[in-house]
């Protein structure tokens, strides 16, 4: 909140930890360079332009959330798509232990990233790589249109051979991050990007977190059904198996991000009703304490 004063608040003097961190002329300001879990103390003192000094403001508290660890990553250093044609092939990736084959791909042609790239050119176009363990929390990838044809560029991910997300539709040269939240499939897994129009799209600086070991929830492939599906009154029923007791629904769209979260719901003769959802793909999660499952919906 900001500070008043008969002549005028001029500056504001940040402490972190008890030692003079900056000076803000606004009651905004961010702090960089903090430590991943780790706890600090601000304290703020308000000045005016005649050099009077408020009185310590209260004690925020805050700790840093952990740093995300990668799982895996792929720069396409290793790369032997062909240059001036399209074609099928495999390579070792940046790990040694991960094969990545392409369909109707090339080189980034000219249409740089960060260093090489694999270019794909059609609805037939795809990325996959092969069996990789230890799960997956969250995948992102950087896009680029290829060549100066007119026409959306879009892209989706599949792991296991289901959609868990798809990029933003765009026509302009500017780079785009592709980042799929919450996908937390444990076990082993396969990565699939398959392009998604006849266009050229360019693929660098994949990587993916690794599967999120705290919590306790497996996940299993018999926790619920939901009908119909498709959804045409922007309404969904989850019928839930063998009276299992529910911590939560949570409905994602394809870019990962959460659209309906509902903790602890309650149950009408062992079903959950969703009404007013938007039409598009989600992705819903149903949960309890010790497993969840997943479904691919349409609402249309």
């Amino acid at each position: 909140t900001a500070s008043t004063d008969n002549v005028g608040v001029s500056a504001y003097d940040v402490y972190k930890d008890g030692v003079f961190l900056a000076s803000s002329n606004t009651n905004n300001y961010s702090v960089t360079g903090l430590t991943e879990s780790t706890t600090y103390n601000f304290t703020v003192y308000a000045k005016d332009a005649a050099g009077n000094t408020s009185n310590v403001s209260n004690t925020a508290t805050i700790t840093t959330t952990a740093a995300i660890s990668s799982c895996g990553t792929e720069t396409f250093t290793n790369s032997n798509a062909p240059t001036g044609s399209y074609g099928i092939g495999n390579f070792i990736g940046d790990n040694s232990s991960v094969t990545w084959t392409y369909t109707e791909a090339r080189d980034e042609d000219g249409y740089v990233i960060n260093g090489n790239g694999l270019m794909l050119r059609n609805t037939t176009s795809k990325l996959t790589s092969s069996t990789l363990s230890g799960g997956i929390g969250s995948f992102t990838c950087s896009l680029l249109k290829g060549f100066t044809g007119s026409g959306n560029r879009q892209v989706s991910l599949y792991i296991n051979n289901t959609l868990y997300g798809t990029s933003v539709a765009w026509d302009n040269t500017t780079v785009q991050t592709f980042t799929v939240n919450n996908i937390n499939l444990s076990g082993n897994f396969i990565v699939e990007i398959r392009n998604e129009t006849g266009k050229q799209v360019v693929i660098d600086d994949v990587s993916w977190t690794c599967y999120d070991t705290l919590s306790n929830e497996d996940f299993t492939n018999d926790l619920f059904n939901v009908y119909p599906n498709p959804s045409t009154n922007n309404t969904l029923s989850i019928s839930i198996k063998n009276n299992t007791e529910i911590k939560g629904v949570e409905l994602y769209n394809t870019l990962g991000q959460l659209i309906i979260d509902i903790k602890q719901p309650k149950l009408n003769r062992n079903k959950i009703n969703i009404k007013n959802i938007p039409s598009g793909i989600y992705i819903i999660k149903v949960f309890n304490n010790n497993m969840y499952s997943t479904k691919r919906i349409i609402v249309e």
